[in-house]
């Protein structure tokens, strides 16, 4: 069955810019229900089936066309056409999305307010992209301040204007055409024109209408001048009249400045300067609402000299019933059928002047008002074909007066009861001239594959096709394709074109398809978007179906990359400054090129220069993704570059410097190098490989720095305390040592012989701590402290007094067996002359001792310039102070200083040993070289009296595993070796 096609129903007409009045129309077809009619029967015989009518997309949604309908008599007509054709012929879907009587509300409703029609902007509930209502037809609205503002507001919901409807608007001021008669018969006097008005020229123009006092003033009918409904009291029009007219006996000025219109009678009338002294002679002129055509009546009144008494009623309709009562002058427009059959008749003023009446200047006929078709803004998009058939929808002047008269005469033959209710419908008027009339409205439809750009052609099927012979109508062109121009013999229209690989188009009626941007491609025809580039590969241009792979191995660190220069070196990988042809440096890499490293390129990467990559084979280099020589920090003072991006960085353990960022160096201790950066130390470190503590700190065995307190720092810890302990020592063990050869087996030596055995294997185990820079913190806790047992004067915190000059303190540790020797001489000669004469032979033995005792420290200290460890770039660094490298210019001044101490702290003394042991059978008799060299004797059997140069012998074996090998695997084989060869020889020979 056939949908009804609902209308709602018309209500008077609200004139002016803004507003239009309607006339009470009896629809009479068809059934009501809550102000709709229903109608079921198609209007013309080709009408397309309803099952075979489309909605449009819109917003996502599919609607039907709305049309929005004004609330006067000629828009209701024009709009129920506009439908029948938009359903019968074009065949879309269609309903009245609603209706109002002032212009601009449809403004407000084509742009998708809820609320059109009420109050303010805000209540109105604007800002939605898609709308129920897509048309309106006959609009008065002309551009005044409220739609000017909208649109200031909302630019991008704004509708758009499609031309006019064929027939224009006319607003002016009326009379009845009797009063025109009798003064041309009484007096020739032709009232229509406004120069028989003037007063001046002893015109008697008031002769011929009511007087102002036989007016009956309802006060519910009359607007009063204080009324701020009315435009009497509006501030803005009455400084605008005084400007135009300079008329100030016709405006009040109130106390703060603002103006409004004075009213001379009744506080409802007022009268122009003519006839201001007697309101009698005053010709009455009605309008209505807020006051139209107030200003332009005002100031004719003024420049003309016409004898008006102007007054503003509630209404339009109260101005018709004043209008029919009283013989009066008042506010009517075109097209309009109140007035058709009355003869009223408009007065003419000097012509029209657009111009001029934009300025406010308004002593002219008002210009002939545009009516205007409008639309929804994307109504072009979402239905051309609707939109090609708005912008055709025309109706001549003498026609819509003929369908208005036509309206009038058949309401009244309907009252008379001569004719069929059913004619006076608005749909069933509408119809009837649609099909009388096919000529007038065929130039809508004519022209319907004549397609607007954004849409197409399109067949029966609404398969878009690209040429008229099987199309029927237009479309708007889907997602994915493009509107383009086609002409044949029937002339210019549009069809939908696929958008090629390398395009898209994610909007519906669009007149050409967007190439991809950089960054993105499209494989496929009618892409609705691009798809984004992946990682390891590029785009530099737009519009292509494929993207560019990064040279290998790089890869991208983001999807869409837009160059070649985005590619970046893959996890692992670095990208060098220099060429690998002819060591250029590349043109952004700004620091000194010795900082670069010069590499041939390397098998996995590119053979491009400026492309290649190089993989990270050095050991302790961190090279994580976009590693490039480019962001190296040129100095300390210059990090900007390097925040920027990614560059081969050391890892935990490991350091670098500014100077040659490539070149890694292993820390000593892991966590004083936390990696990650150039130079980087831990808290409270620095120097080369983070190997020196700052100042006033010590480092103990784990490489820690500790802060160096007061005490550590006084010189009566060092060297107060060698210097004071060394003297008591001499003198408390003066008397044990002079003990001979009787009392060498007794307890006391042979517990002192237990405590050196004891001491000989810390100190083996001090010396391996001393290779195994990194072993578990469990086995560092237990045995950490067994390195003081060679390095004495680290005991008691000795760097804390040392100068910082490395040097200074490594001559000061070399000279410390000469530092106690002259300690102990001194003591001898201070004791000389006393009565605790000291013995010579006793004290040097007593030295003698000592110096076995430290034997171990002694040597690892003369050998510590060459114990070394190796670094990653091929440099060694210093054991005991790996921030001094070998071949270092600090290095190359101890070296010297080094060799003299290896001469006569091992070599001399090992050779001294030697030598008294070899003749000891022959003088042990004598009771001086018993005492003077006790201490190479007392420990050690007679038969096996040599045993104990063994024991000095593997202190240098030890110093040396870590001089002839550099890494620990290899020292400490050799330390397991001489460890087996010495114990073996304990064992077998018993010496002790």
């Amino acid at each position: 069955p056939h949908p009804p096609v609902c209308l709602r129903v018309p209500q008077r007409r609200l004139p002016e810019a803004d507003m239009r009045i309607p006339l009470a129309i009896l629809v009479l077809a068809g059934v009501a229900e809550d102000g709709f009619f229903a109608v079921d029967a198609a209007c013309l015989p080709e009408a397309v089936p309803v099952e075979s009518r489309m909605n449009l997309t819109m917003g996502g949604l599919s609607l039907p066309v709305g049309i929005w309908q004004g609330c006067w008599d000629s828009a209701a007509v024009l709009s129920q056409m506009f439908k029948i054709v938009l359903e019968e012929v074009v065949g879309y879907n269609a309903v009245f999305s609603g209706s109002g009587c002032a212009s601009i509300e449809s403004i407000y409703a084509l742009a998708g307010c809820r609320n059109p029609t009420a109050g303010t902007l805000a209540e109105k509930d604007c800002g939605q992209t898609w709308s129920e209502s897509h048309v309106m037809l006959e609009n008065w609205a002309s551009g005044g301040a409220a739609i000017k503002e909208f649109q200031r507001l909302y630019p991008q919901l704004f509708p758009s204007l499609n031309g006019d409807v064929g027939y224009s608007g006319i607003e002016g001021l009326y009379a009845k055409q009797s009063s025109l008669d009798n003064a041309a018969n009484a007096e020739a006097l032709q009232l229509q024109y406004y120069k028989s008005y003037d007063a001046v020229k002893g015109a008697n123009a008031r002769l011929y209408f009511d007087k102002v006092t036989d007016i009956t003033i309802d006060p519910l009918d009359f607007k009063l001048c204080n009324d701020t409904t009315s435009n009497f009291a509006n501030d803005r029009f009455a400084q605008d009249f005084l400007t135009a007219s300079g008329d100030a006996g016709g405006v009040n000025t109130a106390v703060d400045g603002t103006k409004s219109i004075k009213c001379h009678h009744a506080d409802v009338f007022y009268l122009s300067p003519a006839c201001r002294a007697d309101v009698t002679t005053c010709i009455p002129v009605l309008t209505g609402s807020y006051g139209y055509q107030l200003d332009s009546f005002m100031q004719k009144a003024v420049a003309f000299n016409m004898p008006l008494a102007i007054g503003v009623l509630e209404d339009l309709t109260t101005v018709e019933q004043y209008a029919r009562t009283y013989n009066v002058l008042f506010y009517w427009f075109e097209p309009d059928p109140t007035f058709v059959n009355d003869n009223m008749v408009q007065l003419f003023f000097p012509p029209e002047n657009s111009k001029e009446w934009d300025a406010g200047i308004r002593t002219g006929d008002q210009p002939l008002l545009t009516l205007g078709r409008w639309a929804h803004k994307d109504l072009l998009k979402s239905a051309s074909s609707v939109s090609l058939l708005l912008s055709k929808t025309k109706v001549s002047q003498a026609d819509m007066n003929f369908i208005l008269k036509t309206l009038v005469d058949n309401k009244a033959a309907v009252t008379a009861g001569t004719e069929d209710m059913g004619f006076d419908s608005i749909y069933n008027l509408s119809c009837t001239w649609l099909n009388d009339n096919r000529d007038a409205w065929k130039p809508w439809i004519d022209d319907i594959t004549s397609c607007f750009e954004g849409s197409g052609l399109v067949d029966a099927d609404g398969n878009y096709v690209s040429d008229r012979s099987n199309a029927i109508q237009c479309q708007t062109c889907p997602a994915g394709t493009s509107s383009a121009e086609y002409i044949d013999t029937q002339g210019r229209t549009f069809i939908c074109q696929d958008c090629q690989p390398g395009t898209r188009q994610p909007q519906t009626g669009q007149s050409k398809c967007l190439p991809c941007e950089r960054g993105q491609f499209s494989r496929t025809s009618r892409s609705l978007q691009c798809t984004l580039c992946p990682r390891g590969k590029y785009q530099s241009a737009g519009g292509q179906s494929e993207c560019s792979a990064c040279p290998a191995p790089m890869t991208s660190t983001r999807t869409a990359s837009i160059s070649v220069s985005e590619c970046l070196c893959p996890a692992g990988w670095y990208k060098p400054c220099k060429s690998p042809k002819d060591g250029s440096l590349r043109q952004d890499c700004r620091c000194q090129p010795t900082i670069y490293e010069p590499r041939a390129a390397s098998s996995g990467g590119n053979s491009s220069e400026v492309m290649a990559c190089y993989e990270c084979s050095a050991v302790g280099v961190d090279c994580q993704e976009g590693s490039d020589e480019l962001y190296y920090p040129c100095s300390e003072s210059d990090p900007a570059l390097s925040a920027q991006g990614n560059f081969p960085k050391p890892l935990k353990g490991y350091y670098s410097r500014y100077s040659r960022p490539i070149d890694l160096y292993v820390c000593q201790h892991e966590y004083s190098c936390p990696g990650g950066a150039i130079q980087a130390c831990a808290a409270g470190k620095g120097g080369m490989v983070c190997g020196k503590c700052n100042a006033d700190h010590w480092m103990d065995t784990a490489g820690i720095c500790r802060p160096c307190t007061d005490g550590d720092k006084s010189l009566l810890v060092y060297p107060g305390i060698p210097i004071m302990l060394i003297p008591f020592l001499i003198v408390l063990l003066h008397s044990y040592w002079q003990n001979d050869v009787e009392k060498w087996g007794d307890l006391g030596n042979s517990l002192i012989s237990a405590a050196y055995v004891g001491l000989v294997g810390v100190q083996n185990m001090g010396t391996a701590m001393f290779i195994f820079s990194s072993m578990p913190q469990l086995m560092r806790d237990a045995v950490g402290w067994t390195y003081f047992a060679w390095q004495l004067p680290e005991s008691i915190n000795v760097p804390c007094s040392y100068p910082n000059d490395y040097k200074t303190g490594f001559m000061l540790k070399l000279s410390l067996p000469f530092a106690v020797m002259g300690i102990a001489f001194c003591t001898w000669c201070l004791a000389y002359p006393s009565r605790f004469k000291l013995n010579g032979d006793v004290v040097m033995g007593m030295y003698g001792g000592g110096y076995r005792f430290c034997f171990i420290g002694i040597v690892a200290q003369c050998f510590s310039l060459l114990q070394v460890y190796k670094h990653p770039n091929g440099s060694s660094s210093m054991r005991t102070a790996s921030f001094v490298t070998t071949r270092s210019q600090e290095w190359s001044d101890i070296f010297p200083i080094a060799g003299m101490a290896i001469l006569i702290n091992c070599c001399f003394a090992l050779a001294l040993f030697h030598f008294i042991l070899g003749i000891a059978p022959y003088h042990f008799r004598k009771l001086s070289f018993r005492r003077r060299w006790k201490f190479l004797l007392i420990h050690t059997r007679p038969s096996v009296h040599w045993w104990i140069i063994t024991e000095m012998w593997k202190g240098v074996y030890l110093a040396l595993a870590s001089v002839i090998f550099a890494y620990p695997s290899s020292q400490l084989m050799m330390l397991t070796f001489g460890t087996i060869v010495y114990l073996s020889g304990c064992f077998a020979l018993m010496p002790w």
